[in-house]
C-alpha cells in the first residue's frame, strides 16, 4: 500500500516522510523503498531497514503497592509496575514527600525494577508508600500502600523458618543489557543468603555485578555467559530455602 493512499502523509523532495498530526493509525512499520531501472530495463528495488512508529502511552498498574505489617528491624519491599513507551520514569512518596533513597541507609530503590526495600525497619518508616509514574508529560500515580510496625511488646523475635518478601523472577534480554535478580528473606534468627549460579556459589563482586539493598543483586553489560539459573538460598538455625529464576542473554 502506498504512502498516497493516506491523507496526511507526505513525501519530501528529499525522499523523507512527513506524517502530519500523528494519530493512533500511524503506528506501525515503515520501510523506503528505492526502484531503479538500469539501462537493459531491468528494475531493481533497495529498501531500507524497518523504523517503527509508536505514540507515548502510559498503562494502568500491573503492580501496585500493597499494605504490610512488620516487627522493628525486620524487611519490607513495595512493587511497582505498569508498560509505558518510552520508559515511565518512577518515583517513591512517603507520606506525600518524594523518596530519596541516599538520605536512608536502610531504603534502597532498584534499578530497572523501581522495587522499593527497606532493608531493617524502623519505628519512622511507618506510613503511606505511593509509586509515581511519568512520561512524555502524562502521570499516573499508584495507591497508597500503608506500612504499619508492629508494638515492641508484640512478638517479634520467636524463631521462625525463613521466608521470602522478594523472589528472584527469570528474564530474557540483550547482549549488553541489564537485569536485577531480586531475593529478601525474613525469619529468626536473620537468615543468611546466598546466590548460585547452577550449583555454585557466586561472588557478587566485578565490574558487572552491584549489589542492591540486602541481599539482591544487579547484573551489567549482560553476556552470553551470564545464561543460566540463579538460585537465592536462605538459611538459618531453622531451615533452609531456596528460590530460583532463569535468565536468558541473547545475542545481537
Amino acid at each position: 500500500m502506498g504512502i498516497s493512499d493516506f491523507p496526511g502523509r507526505l513525501v519530501a523532495s528529499s525522499g523523507s516522510l512527513i506524517i502530519e498530526n500523528v494519530g493512533s493509525t500511524d503506528e506501525g512499520l515503515y520501510q523506503c523503498a528505492v526502484h531503479v531501472t538500469d539501462k537493459n530495463n531491468f528494475v531493481w528495488t533497495y529498501l531500507s531497514r524497518k523504523a517503527t512508529v509508536r505514540l507515548p502511552f502510559l498503562s494502568r498498574f500491573e503492580i501496585q503497592p500493597e499494605d504490610r505489617e512488620v516487627h522493628v528491624g525486620q524487611s519490607v519491599a513495595f512493587a511497582c509496575k505498569l508498560d509505558s513507551q518510552p520508559s515511565a520514569h518512577i518515583e517513591w512518596y512517603f507520606n506525600g514527600k518524594r523518596i530519596n533513597d541516599r538520605d536512608d541507609s536502610s531504603i534502597t530503590i532498584f534499578p530497572v525494577t523501581s522495587t522499593l526495600e527497606i532493608g531493617s525497619v524502623l519505628p519512622k518508616h511507618g506510613g503511606a508508600y505511593r509509586c509515581v509514574a511519568t512520561n512524555e508529560g502524562k502521570i499516573r500515580s499508584s495507591r497508597d500502600a500503608q506500612l504499619t510496625i508492629k508494638p515492641e511488646n508484640s512478638v517479634g523475635n520467636e524463631f521462625s523458618e525463613p521466608y521470602f518478601v522478594l523472589e528472584p523472577r527469570g528474564d530474557v534480554i540483550n547482549e549488553g543489557g541489564s537485569v536485577v535478580l531480586e531475593c529478601l528473606v525474613n525469619g529468626w534468627p536473620r537468615p543468611d543468603v546466598r546466590w548460585l549460579k547452577g550449583a555454585e556459589t557466586i561472588s557478587i563482586t566485578g565490574d558487572r555485578m552491584r549489589q542492591l539493598g540486602s541481599s539482591s543483586f544487579m547484573i551489567l553489560n549482560a553476556k552470553a555467559e551470564d545464561t543460566g539459573v540463579y538460585t537465592c538460598r536462605a538459611s538459618n538455625s531453622q531451615e533452609s530455602l531456596d528460590s530460583s529464576a532463569t535468565v536468558q542473554v541473547k545475542g545481537m
